[in-house]
């Protein structure tokens, strides 16, 4: 049911002027910046990491973007596929032949309203069911997008107040992004001062630091599964460390038969020694017992589980990640190895006093907890604002 006063246009009814983008190379000494699908996100337009192409004057002037023109992608996979963004930035910048600019009738539509109503999730859904589906790709045709494509249009001045709220939320969302951002980083130069002795706490300032090896505190297991025991499956991911297999697979990947698998337990340490040098290492936390690959490699903590916490950290710093790279092995630059026992030979600075351990793994702890706070408040804006967009942009609750 139409709201009162609101009209369904096709999308071509409010639609002035429509012009596939430019093919033009990038270029490393280019001076004018080219957007590209990966340079919008969610609506929004990022300035940041734009390549650069050379125009002539009359191509500068025929594919310039305005302020209010509207972007979106017509050829990438069916996810892709869709995207949308609205223009609003300061500066000089063209667009790729892959994205359609599109500028609308301004006396019927506003195109903030326009580009919250192509990237909310009903919509995005039509535009997937107007796309043509390619052996790799799929394609929008920007006639039959404009003539299948539906949209919803409140009177002008409710576009305008509709706009602003969804503006603010999108503001809400960029602040929290970027200061989630900023605590991340805060964080890494955190784990750079304190996992390295450059940044002491007075209180342990005449407190020791020594050379030691990983081999002093990890030693290497291999026990077989060789009962067949029926026990969850782990993988090894750089992003989600050792969890199980089905969590980040939406089929299972290992056979039913795991006898050849490794049977880890809680606090044990994994790597993958094909993918150590993009950090792909952790400890077993989500399970008590189970199997992995047997082509990763596993090992046993020698002392007291207490200082643990400061190796989580350790293994996910910067120098670390360095270190890595050096002992990963082969021609292949992306499949090179980590041998064990070249692992085990790793030497660090280490901090003599327990509690010194202790408060360091304690005060980036504290970092995470605040990084997860602030994604929890962001997950919850962005919740709030798909709640706003199905009320406000369909009519159920007028402003």
């Amino acid at each position: 049911m139409i709201p009162d006063g609101w009209t369904l246009y096709s999308f071509g009814d409010i639609v002035v002027k429509s012009q596939y983008g430019l093919s033009i190379p990038s270029s490393l000494d280019g001076q004018y910046y080219i957007f590209k699908m990966n340079n919008f996100k969610d609506g929004k337009m990022n300035p940041r990491k734009v390549d650069k192409v050379n125009l002539s004057d009359a191509d500068l002037e025929k594919f310039m973007l305005n302020h209010g023109d509207i972007l979106i992608n017509r050829t990438n996979s069916i996810d892709l596929v869709g995207k949308t963004g609205v223009f609003d930035l300061e500066g000089v910048f063209t667009f790729a032949s892959y994205l359609v600019r599109f500028q609308v009738n301004r006396t019927i539509a506003n195109p903030f309203f326009v580009n919250f109503f192509f990237n909310w999730s009903e919509s995005q859904q039509r535009l997937k069911e107007i796309a043509t589906l390619g052996v790799s790709q799929a394609n929008i045709n920007p006639t039959a997008l404009q003539k299948y494509f539906k949209i919803l249009l409140p009177p002008l001045l409710e576009q305008c107040r509709i706009a602003e709220v969804l503006g603010v939320w999108d503001e809400s969302i960029d602040l929290l992004e970027r200061l989630i951002g900023k605590t991340r980083s805060r964080k890494q130069g955190l784990m750079q001062q304190l996992l390295t002795g450059k940044k002491r706490f007075k209180e342990f300032e005449s407190s020791e630091w020594r050379t030691i090896k990983l081999s002093d505190f990890f030693t290497e297991i291999s026990k077989k599964n060789t009962n067949n025991e029926d026990l969850i499956v782990l993988s090894c991911s750089k992003v989600y460390g050792i969890v199980p297999q089905s969590s980040i697979f939406a089929k299972r990947i290992a056979s039913e038969d795991t006898k050849r698998y490794k049977i880890v337990e809680a606090n044990n340490l994994v790597y993958d020694p094909m993918l150590l040098w993009d950090a792909s290492i952790g400890f077993v936390e989500s399970v008590n017992r189970g199997v992995i690959s047997p082509a990763y490699n596993t090992f046993k903590y020698k002392g007291s589980y207490d200082v643990l916490p400061y190796f989580r950290y350790l293994f996910k710093s910067y120098e670390f990640k360095e270190i890595y790279k050096v002992i990963s092995q082969g021609t292949n630059v992306r499949r090179r190895k980590a041998p064990a026992k070249t692992f085990l030979s790793i030497e660090f600075e280490f901090p003599q006093s327990v509690p010194e351990q202790e408060k360091i793994a304690a005060v980036l702890s504290a970092a995470d907890e605040e990084i997860s706070t602030l994604e929890k408040q962001l997950a919850a804006y962005k919740q709030q604002k798909l709640g706003l967009m199905q009320q406000l942009l369909t009519g159920r609750i007028r402003i």
